[in-house]
């Protein structure tokens, strides 16, 4: 009787973790394909697209700041490129790099609108660039977006 019940048990889990798991659409496909062919790890790209959105969602800047390793750069413009060199620089420039619209455009991303390619991953339309290794994401530019 009790391998009866282990054996139910199991198919149950089983079932369970079939309906949990929901595969990739095409456009997720063509993107992990997109990012496994220039080097990057989509999945490591998914996760940090969603931490960002989080924090974002949540208006938590500090969280925010402490996604980034420092120093990053953040173009503010075609000729104007700076270097935010901490968490606590970047919590007090927040309010000048996290544009409205940037906001808007990296919490409408779906995982299949990431893109990858032969100089990193990028998220909201080009506002945050980052390299996506085997276990964590490595930002390395932030693009203000002022304009939709």
């Amino acid at each position: 009787m009790k391998i009866k019940v282990l054996i139910l048990s199991l198919i149950s889990s089983f079932s369970l973790m079939q309906v949990a798991y929901a595969a990739p659409t095409a456009a997720e496909a063509a993107a992990a394909k997109q990012c496994a062919y220039n080097g990057e790890n989509y999945g490591v790209a998914v996760q940090f697209e969603q931490k960002v959105q989080k924090v974002l969602a949540a208006n938590d800047i500090h969280a925010f700041a402490k996604l980034f390793t420092y120093p990053i750069t953040v173009n503010q413009s075609v000729s104007k490129h700076e270097q935010v060199r901490s968490v606590k620089d970047m919590i007090i420039r927040y309010p000048t790099i996290m544009t409205e619209t940037m906001k808007q455009y990296i919490l409408a991303d779906q995982a299949s609108e990431i893109f990858c390619n032969d100089q990193g991953v990028m998220i909201g339309q080009g506002s945050i660039w980052f390299h996506a290794g085997k276990k964590s994401a490595y930002p390395f530019v932030i693009n203000v977006i002022s304009h939709s």
